[in-house]
């Protein structure tokens, strides 16, 4: 992952270097992180009545990292990166309890369909990460590396970088009602609300607890021209999104601490259609959305490792998507968009005013997957796959103060293939089939997975 320079123009005006470059990685195997997962869940499911089903779902998360961090920072020379590397070593604790009550009954001749639902989210992070510290300069014009790769010589680099232990807990208590009413068998309207409530310390500048409220309503109406085969929807929804607090430091990498934020507010409105083809055996739908985003989350072009909050950004766009069964045993799903972005309020010194954000990705996806299982014969339930994903060209850094940089538009191949015997499925994938050199980036540019194979064995008890 290289960061590109935010503070001075960009030096670099191609991909050549970086494809030249393109399976170096600048690390060795002694500086590895460890990053185990543990995910619990029950679920408690009660039929009070013939329409009405209590269900409840509790589930607990842990991710831990430990081991070395590292990232590369250009030197604003055409050339040079500096690294700067620390150690890791974090927990996150996330639990979760959710109960929903969905039923179903009749208001003079109108049926309804309801759910209420209680939301219970509990996540704390405890961090002891190191300060940053630079470790070496690489180049990429001559392939060099100044720093030293081992173990122990990134330990006496790290002995003076500082450590503290930080913390932030948040309780998020949410409620929501959700009703659907069918007027007419092909009119129906769904209106509901919801409610989330956060406390708790949000940051390790201060102990002082935070506490949100935000309320999200939503409305939509589906009207179908011809019963069960053709509808047209259209839907609102104003909503918010509590955002997880961050590590972040100074630009130099030290006096890291989590920091908190403000919920991020958006109106959004959808319209579109959807119809059933071939007797329902395909189902295709189109759609176009608008969406304002408000106290966005934008990067601090003054520190690569700090955020600021506030701005605003538009987003439009439409979807098209195709799916099903065309015959026995084959199925297909595919799918295209394209997103209109733009920032509609930021700092003056951002530079991105009136500009399509880095994280916004492409402005145009396409996928496509498509199976096909045996159904008799010798090579009954032998399973063949295949799909591509491509995505248009994307501005990694666009800024109006600094320039633009944008890795290449590709195109992705991958195909699998499967076969189920009794209780056990053995599957082998094979994903970028071309071996094709790709990148990405959020004012970065990240070289992607060349050609991998991957087996994998299934057995259901």
């Amino acid at each position: 992952m290289f960061f590109l320079n935010r503070t001075v123009p960009l030096t670099f005006d191609s991909m050549d270097l970086f494809e030249q470059n393109y399976k170096k990685s600048y690390t060795s195997n002694e500086l590895t992180a460890k990053n185990p997962t543990l995910n619990i869940q029950g679920r408690i499911e009660y039929k009070l009545a013939d329409n009405w089903v209590s269900n409840t779902i509790i589930a607990k998360n842990t991710t831990r990292s430990s081991g070395y961090d590292q990232f590369l920072n250009d030197m604003a020379n055409g050339d040079e990166f500096i690294r700067y590397i620390s150690t890791l070593d974090s927990k996150t604790d996330i639990i979760n309890i959710q109960h929903n009550l969905t039923g179903e009954f009749k208001i003079g001749s109108f049926d309804n369909k309801f759910v209420w639902g209680l939301d219970y989210l509990s996540k704390k992070l405890s961090n002891t990460d190191s300060d940053y510290i630079d470790h070496g300069i690489i180049s990429l014009v001559h392939q060099t590396d100044s720093g030293i790769l081992t173990r122990e010589a990134v330990d006496n680099t790290l002995k003076g970088a500082n450590k503290s232990h930080r913390t932030a807990k948040t309780e998020t208590f949410s409620s929501y009602l959700s009703n659907v009413t069918n007027f007419l068998p092909n009119l129906s309207l769904m209106m509901s609300l919801r409610v989330d409530h956060l406390k708790g310390q949000t940051s390790s500048f201060t102990e002082e607890k935070n506490y949100e409220t935000s309320f999200s309503p939503k409305f939509g109406l589906v009207y179908q021209p011809i019963q069960d085969k053709l509808a047209v929807f259209a839907n609102y929804l104003n909503g918010f999104v509590f955002l997880d607090p961050a590590i972040v430091s100074d630009s130099d990498g030290t006096n890291k601490a989590i920091q908190p934020f403000d919920p991020e507010q958006a109106n959004q409105f959808e319209i579109g259609s959807k119809a059933n083809l071939l007797n329902g055996r395909l189902t295709a739908a189109v759609s176009y959305y608008h969406i304002n985003v408000s106290n966005k989350l934008m990067s601090d072009m003054e520190n690569m490792n700090g955020f600021s909050q506030g701005g605003k950004v538009k987003s439009k766009g439409v979807e098209l998507t195709l799916s099903g069964s065309p015959l026995v045993g084959w199925n297909i799903i595919t799918g295209f968009s394209h997103n209109y972005n733009k920032v509609t309020k930021s700092l003056p010194e951002d530079g991105n005013l009136g500009t399509r954000p880095e994280e916004a990705g492409p402005a145009n996806t396409f996928n496509f997957w498509t199976n096909y299982q045996v159904q008799s014969g010798v090579f009954k339930n032998l399973s063949l796959g295949f799909g591509v994903n491509s995505l248009s060209s994307l501005r990694v850094m666009n800024r109006t103060t600094i320039g633009v940089f944008k890795v290449p538009s590709y195109t992705i191949m991958n195909a699998a293939v499967s076969y189920s015997y009794k209780n056990a499925t053995a599957s082998l994938k094979l994903d970028n089939l071309t071996n094709k050199k790709y990148f990405s980036g959020n004012s970065t540019v990240n070289a992607q997975g060349e050609r991998a194979i991957s087996l994998s064995v299934n057995y259901r008890l």
